[in-house]
């Protein structure tokens, strides 16, 4: 018979799951580990997860799901190119300030050799929205001709320092957001 799932005891183990691969780093982390900081046995975790690589893969889908969600279902259509592009970098910036350690586990698990590349693509597909967003602000004449990957590699590494300079310093989020905006802003702007 098989044992009925619970969606609390899902999320509790990808939560554990996220602050072991922060704390240990993921080729370190064990499900026995995960399996005791989430409150649960370790056969009780290979119930929602058959394998270590599965709960990885699903660990990936879920943080890239939740940033998607914030970044992108959020944005107003009726906005201005530019203030819906601050608004994307806005909200990554404030997610990855909020999250952390969900931001760092991102970044160790997009590098891992057991995430597949199915999965990555299945979480990168709801970001084809700010690809084409971008491409359509380079089309409009709003940014410089660049490669729409290269824009999108300027945003992500201005966010990175941003989000963790203000996170080293411990100075306001909005004050660093806004600079590393204007700064992005003037690297690929058109002017």
């Amino acid at each position: 018979m098989a044992r009925v799932r619970s969606e609390e005891k899902r999320l509790a183990i990808l939560a554990a799951a996220t602050g072991i691969i922060v704390e240990a780093g993921l080729p370190a982390t064990r499900t026995a580990a995960i399996a005791k900081a989430a409150g649960v046995a370790e056969g009780t975790l290979f119930v929602y997860f058959k394998t270590k690589d599965e709960l990885v893969n699903q660990l990936y889908l879920s943080i890239k799901q939740e940033l998607a969600a914030v970044m992108i279902t959020t944005a107003d259509n009726s906005l201005s190119m530019e203030a819906k592009f601050r608004h994307y970098w806005c909200k990554y910036v404030c997610w990855g300030v909020e999250n952390h350690s969900k931001k760092l586990a991102m970044d160790q698990l997009m590098v891992s050799a057991a995430l597949l590349p199915e999965v990555k693509e299945q979480a990168n597909v709801p970001f084809a929205e700010v690809a084409n967003y971008v491409a359509g602000c380079i089309e409009a004449g709003l940014l410089k001709s660049l490669p729409v990957d290269y824009v999108l590699g300027v945003f992500a590494a201005m966010a990175e320092m941003t989000i963790n300079y203000v996170l080293q310093q411990k100075v306001a989020v909005e004050e660093y957001q806004q600079t590393g905006f204007d700064l992005l802003w003037d690297a690929v702007a058109k002017r």
